[in-house]
C-alpha cells in the first residue's frame, strides 16, 4: 500500500488503525478498499478519485467485498475524513443511482 492513500489512519511511524476493526497493523498488512466499489464505477464510467480509496486491513477488505456501505463502516476513521466519504457517498447516491445497483 503507498503511504499516500488520503484516507488512512497513520497511528506511528510504522502502525496503521485499521478504520474498520480498530486493530493496529503494519504498512504491508494494510491493502486500499474501494469505498465506492471499482465495479460499479467502471459501468458508470466515473473516474477512480483518490479519495475513494481508505486503508484497511486485509481481513476486513475481504470481508467488505464489493459491498455497498455508509460512510459509518468505518467507525474509526476520523471525522473529518468520514464526512468525506459522506459527500462522495451522497454525489454517487444522486448522480450515479448507487442505491439501485444490484452489483457484479
Amino acid at each position: 500500500m503507498k503511504k499516500d492513500t488520503l484516507l488512512s489512519v497513520k497511528y506511528s511511524e510504522y502502525l496503521w488503525l485499521c478504520p474498520i476493526c480498530g486493530n493496529l497493523y503494519g504498512e504491508y498488512n494494510m491493502t486500499r478498499d474501494h469505498f465506492i466499489p471499482r465495479v460499479f464505477l467502471r459501468e458508470k464510467g466515473y473516474c477512480y478519485e483518490r479519495c475513494n480509496i481508505v486503508a484497511i486491513c486485509y481481513h476486513c477488505n475481504r470481508k467488505k467485498g464489493h459491498k455497498i456501505v455508509t460512510p459509518d463502516y468505518y467507525k474509526y476513521l476520523p471525522e473529518h475524513k468520514q464526512k468525506l466519504l459522506w459527500y462522495i457517498y451522497k454525489n454517487a447516491c444522486e448522480k450515479h443511482q448507487l442505491l439501485e445497483w444490484k452489483g457484479p
